[in-house]
């Protein structure tokens, strides 16, 4: 940071550095921060695509999807030979559930811009989010043997696999050495999902400990949250509140209240239960969505058939697998 303000200093209005910067804030998530500084440099450089994305990606991880619909939909138009654009609106349409329109944004970058991997991973990770894991699998495959060197390809097919109890062959296509990329955080953060979900809590807890104070800003969300999951089956449910309280990014936040809603729900918390409830939108991934509701059904008492802790803790770990 220090050494962007000193050539900014020098060279006040010169793009690349003040774009550098506000990217920083934005690693480091002061993201209210980062959006009011690519929002300076959009204005100042209009006709300049990267502020322009930027600004309206900060937007999608404020949590604020309506508004970035609409920042990328403009985008789009302004600049629709931009992979790029085309991309993020995709991805909000996902975040905002429509799934079908993702998939047909996403077909369609495949067919426009067949040398990019961006529309071939966009309909790996939908397929992934909607739980349909052979279609998803086979969409990472092919991501992987036209672009080999994709680590979101290979992240994504690894939590498929784990997802569908294939531990052996997820672990295999894993890093293993110790974190120091961000897709390596992630491969670190999966391999902390395997030991969990296989029964093995420590080691499990182990690694979600050190991921909470990973570098990545970006990344520790999905620590926290898979910790406090972990915190569920150790029973140790208050512990749950402040690791996920706070989580905004639209991919992680259902999950974080869902976690939230099992804890309460232990805890004899009604209001906290009822708010975490209603704060999950009806258009977050389908895995969610019926971890949701069995939850409902289990602590308002709605049913008569109450589903074992083993079908939450899988489901519980599935979501943070398919839905993150």
């Amino acid at each position: 940071m220090d050494a962007y303000d000193e050539i900014l200093q020098e060279v006040p209005y010169d793009l690349v550095t003040a774009s550098g910067r506000a990217q920083v804030l934005r690693d480091m998530g002061r993201l209210n921060e980062a959006f009011k500084e690519f929002s300076k440099i959009a204005e100042m450089y209009p006709e300049e695509i990267v502020p322009q994305l930027s600004r309206a990606g900060v937007l999608r991880e404020l949590g604020e999807l309506e508004k970035a619909e609409i920042a990328f939909a403009n985008l789009v138009k302004r600049f629709p030979l931009a992979a790029d654009a085309r991309t993020g609106y995709a991805k909000i349409l996902r975040d905002l559930g429509r799934f079908t329109e993702a998939l047909n944004e996403f077909n369609k970058i495949i067919t426009e811009f067949p040398l990019n991997p961006l529309g071939y991973i966009g309909v790996a990770e939908t397929y992934r989010k909607i739980g349909s894991l052979l279609e998803a699998l086979k969409a990472y495959e092919l991501v992987m043997d036209r672009f080999p060197r994709s680590a979101s390809s290979r992240n994504g097919k690894a939590s498929v696999l784990v997802a569908m109890g294939d531990y052996s062959t997820a672990l295999r296509i894993l890093p293993t050495n110790l974190p120091a990329t961000q897709s390596e955080w992630v491969a670190y953060h999966i391999r902390g999902m395997v030991q969990m979900r296989s029964g093995k809590l420590e080691k499990a807890e182990r690694i979600f400990e050190w991921g909470v104070e990973t570098p990545w800003v970006s990344q520790r969300a999905y620590f926290k949250t898979a910790l406090a999951s972990l915190r569920v089956q150790q029973k140790r449910y208050p512990e749950v509140f402040p690791l996920v309280q706070e989580i905004i990014q639209p991919s992680i936040e259902p999950i974080a209240r869902a976690l939230i809603m099992h804890a309460s729900g232990e805890l004899g918390d009604t209001p906290r239960f009822n708010q975490s409830y209603e704060s999950i939108r009806n258009t977050s991934a389908p895995v969610v969505i019926e971890l949701r509701e069995a939850l409902a059904g289990r602590y308002r008492r709605q049913t008569t058939s109450i589903l074992p802790d083993s079908w939450f803790f899988l489901h519980e770990c599935d979501s943070l697998l398919l839905a993150a």
